[in-house]
């Protein structure tokens, strides 16, 4: 695996991004309130997911399960010192655990898919939490939610949030950061890459799009790191059109043959031969 990022923070500069090649972890925090969570999330996601490995436990989807109730747990003691609600974030996160690779999301960040296979050619990997699904919907009431025009309430009954589940938000009942799983053979060669990005991204640009723009730019020999500023950028556009703003953050992660040949060139490619860096917005 092999991955590059982009990040635009122009709007609420709450979103985070983690892309850690070395130990093959990935993950986009949208943070909302504040940028706290999504902060704290980004410093111990890689520490966490490591615990897990070096303990060695046999099924990777329940390790990763237990990360994020690890993560919980750390926002909570630092949400007990605040002595107040320092927010929440969604997420999502890409981690290998040997041939596995694990994504997991809560909240409206997501995952896809691209594989070379015509009859499939693009798999959503993640699950949109939010209020105005029905099996959301009966999971909230039945934790005894509050769901208010839409929107997961306070304990009050004041609608606050449009998604379901992420980290922190202790605030508010039926929040939760128990994720939606999935699960990638990293041997099977017609996978070959895997998109995150924060609503940000997905609002403005379909999955779909977002696989084709991809796929035409690694045609063209570019890096995952040039292909997610290219994706950042469509994004903006898009938005610029429609009126609306949004922090984004993507995040394209190679798998299999396609990561080896950009690990390759990265390694061999000096810096004075770059390639004009891409702006940074």
């Amino acid at each position: 695996m092999y991955g590059g990022f982009g990040i635009s923070n122009r709007c609420k500069g709450e979103d985070r991004v983690v892309c850690c090649n070395e130990e093959r972890v990935y993950a986009v925090f949208d943070g909302h309130k504040t940028d706290k969570v999504s902060s704290l999330l980004q410093k111990h996601l890689v520490n966490v997911i490591g615990g897990e490995r070096r303990a060695k436990r046999k099924n990777a989807e329940e390790a990763v399960q237990r990360a994020f109730a690890e993560l919980q747990r750390m926002v909570l003691e630092e949400t007990r010192c605040a002595k107040k609600s320092i927010g929440g974030s969604t997420a999502v996160c890409v981690a290998a655990f040997d041939n596995d690779v694990i994504v997991a999301n809560c909240g409206d960040s997501k995952a896809v898919l691209a594989r070379n296979d015509p009859s499939r050619p693009v798999v959503s990997l993640s699950c949109e939490h939010r209020p105005t699904n029905e099996s959301e919907a009966r999971r909230i009431q039945q934790a005894g939610g509050i769901i208010d025009v839409g929107r997961l309430a306070d304990s009050d009954g004041d609608g606050l949030l449009s998604v379901s589940r992420g980290f922190g938000n202790f605030d508010i009942p039926a929040f939760t950061c128990s994720p939606h799983v999935s699960v990638i053979d990293l041997t099977d060669p017609k996978n070959t890459f895997i998109i995150l990005g924060s609503d940000g991204l997905f609002d403005e640009v379909c999955e779909r799009e977002a696989v084709d723009i991809v796929r035409a730019l690694l045609r063209d020999d570019l890096d995952p790191e040039a292909c997610s500023w290219d994706l950042i950028r469509r994004a903006q556009r898009n938005a610029k059109k429609s009126g609306r703003s949004d922090d984004i953050s993507a995040i394209v992660v190679l798998l299999g043959d396609l990561a080896i040949r950009g690990r390759r060139d990265s390694l061999e490619r000096s810096p004075s031969n770059d390639a004009t860096p891409v702006k940074r917005t």
